[in-house]
Formats: C-alpha cells, sequence, structure tokens
C-alpha cells in the first residue's frame, strides 16, 4: 500500500500501486509524450509509442523497480500528471544500474498550479522506501525548459551535458540519496 493520501488545491497524489496496470502504463505514454515536448515537433503519440529510446520509460509497465506518483484531478477524477522512475539502461540520463531515471509531466491544461513541486518531492520520499537500495535518481531535461529550476530547487545538480533532439542543449541531473529532500 501507498503513503497516505496528499492533496494539492483540486489534485491528489496518488501512489501507483507494484505490478503491471495496462491504464496506468496507457496514461504515463500520455505524460512521456508531453515531457518530451513532442507535439512541437510534430509527432504523434502512436510514433512515440514505436521510438526505441521512449519504449524504455513506459513500455511494460509494472516491474518491481517502477514506481510512480499520479496527480488526479479532484472534481473530474482525471488523472492530469505524474512522475515515474524506472530503471534502463537505454535511458537519456543512465548513469549506473541502481539509478533509476526520473520522468515527470503535467497535462498542459492543469500546468503552473504546483503539481510538479508536489510530485517530484513525494515520488523522491517513495524512492527512497523502496525495498532495492538506489544511489539516487537522475533525469534528463532540456536546458530551455523552465522545470531545471524545480529540479535544482529540490536537489537535482547538472551531472553532464549533451546535444538532445533538435540540436537543443539538455542536461544529465543527478540526485543523490545522501541528499535530504527540499521544499
Amino acid at each position: 500500500m501507498g503513503p497516505p493520501e496528499e492533496i494539492v488545491g483540486d489534485y491528489r497524489l496518488d501512489y501507483a500501486q507494484p505490478g503491471p496496470n495496462a491504464e496506468l502504463e496507457e496514461f504515463l505514454w500520455t505524460m512521456l509524450y508531453e515531457a518530451a515536448q513532442m507535439r512541437k515537433g510534430g509527432e504523434t503519440l502512436e510514433w512515440a509509442k514505436q521510438d526505441a529510446l521512449l519504449r524504455g520509460y513506459v513500455a511494460g509497465w509494472g516491474r518491481p523497480t517502477d514506481h510512480a506518483v499520479v496527480a488526479v484531478h479532484v472534481p473530474s477524477g482525471e488523472q492530469v500528471a505524474a512522475a515515474w522512475v524506472r530503471i534502463h539502461e537505454a535511458g537519456c540520463a543512465f548513469m549506473q544500474a541502481d539509478i533509476p531515471e526520473v520522468a515527470i509531466a503535467t497535462h498542459p491544461d492543469h500546468r503552473s498550479k504546483g503539481l510538479g513541486g508536489a510530485l517530484l518531492p513525494a515520488l523522491i520520499a517513495h524512492a527512497r522506501r523502496q525495498p532495492a537500495r538506489y544511489a539516487g535518481l537522475s533525469l534528463s531535461v532540456r536546458s530551455s525548459n523552465r522545470a531545471v529550476g524545480l529540479y535544482r530547487k529540490v536537489g537535482f545538480t547538472v551531472s553532464s551535458e549533451k546535444i538532445g533532439r533538435g540540436d537543443e542543449i539538455s542536461y544529465v541531473m543527478f540526485f543523490p540519496f545522501s541528499t535530504p529532500v527540499s521544499d
């Protein structure tokens, strides 16, 4: 069972139960599509599901080391944001086998409401409670993405830079589990 329910304004944070969950997997695909800003490039969600790199973040969801926190808009009951971790060596921010990669996204209609700032610390705390002993968490983000400020605020630091999609600079950021979670 997950941690107690958390409320952020009109939103509830739900902790996904371990194991396969086709409905959650489909929602995470939608969120990954948003996180990767694929709409800007004209790609479709179906195209994203065929991309070998992106498949590693979601396909076959439900491994014992897959963990997610989902924001639900309470008035509508709709899932609108998610943060999740997964270990996969093909990820954009792969560092080593005991450092799962974070993905996080919010539906465009629900952005700027504090959901990322609530989801990320909840996910970090959730990952720390798991039986697997992780060294920390990693993520990849475009340097121009305003979420870089959120990641820094909670304790992620830039580990390296690389040229990403569209020849934009992307950061690989790392959160060591020796770092306390900041508010």
